[in-house]
Order: structure tokens, then sequence, then C-alpha cells
């Protein structure tokens, strides 16, 4: 059985909730939104890595208004994700000094 290790969600730019409920699902689950915030990408990209498989199963909600996952497992692509975009960032900014 594999457990996961939340990390403070204050820690990752992620405001914490006024009620416990809500600070426990935030701290279990994230939805297409915040994936967005935290990895600094469109819903257009999101929903492209999705669809093309480069994103673990999420829990559709509302027909697809909406895409949870659970953060444990979701947290190795969040890690790539974001040292993809940072990487294409600052190779933009390198380029756009020269």
């Amino acid at each position: 059985m594999l457990t996961y290790t939340a990390l403070p969600l204050a820690t990752i730019g992620i405001p914490m909730s006024t009620t416990p409920a809500q600070a426990r699902f935030d701290a279990m689950y994230i939805t297409s939104t915040a994936l967005m915030q935290e990895v600094g990408v469109s819903r257009t990209a999101m929903l492209y890595a999705r669809q093309r498989g480069w994103l673990p199963d999420a829990i559709v909600v509302n027909d697809g208004q909406l895409y949870i996952w659970e953060r444990g497992p979701l947290q190795p692509y969040i890690d790539a994700w974001k040292l993809i975009t940072g990487t294409r960032k600052k190779n933009a900014q390198g380029t756009a000094k020269a």
C-alpha cells in the first residue's frame, strides 16, 4: 500500500480554507483550476495534457465540467510539468534578452 505525505498547502501557494472539511479536501485532492494555477498553464494546455494521457485518470464531475485528481498520485506529474514549463520560460527569457 502506498502512502503519500501532503505538503502544507500554504507552502505551494494554495490558501488554506476556513473550514476543516475544505482543508481536508484541499489536502487530498486538487481541482483542474487549482492545477492550472499551481503549474501556471492555461485550461487548454491542461485539457490537452489530460486528453493525451499525460495525466493520471481524474475524477470527472458534472459531465466533465470539473476534473479532480488525488494529490499524491498526481504530484510527480505536477513536479515534471513545473520543471518543463520553468525551463521553457527561462529559455524564452534568455532569448528575449539576447
